[in-house]
């Protein structure tokens, strides 16, 4: 089982505020995100792609996500 969640939150990032997680969720109601649960890896990449349009090129590892987030400001 493959699973995909999409937090909706506000961006209300810094240089100095990077922590992605304590962002403000839009949806009160969805502090955790929606998730969506799939059989096998290439049905979750498919859904992200149609859904999102996230992209393979442009996934990062777990734990990495805040420095992305600070490269992305500068």
């Amino acid at each position: 089982m493959v699973s995909v969640t999409c937090f909706e939150v506000l961006d209300e990032g810094s240089e100095n505020f990077l922590d992605v997680y304590e962002f403000t969720p839009l949806d009160p109601d969805l502090p955790y995100g929606q998730t969506e649960k799939f059989e096998t890896a290439d049905a979750a990449l498919a859904y992200a792609e149609s859904k999102f349009g996230a992209s393979l090129e442009k996934y990062v590892n777990s734990g990495v996500i805040q420095d992305e987030y600070r490269d992305s400001l500068s």
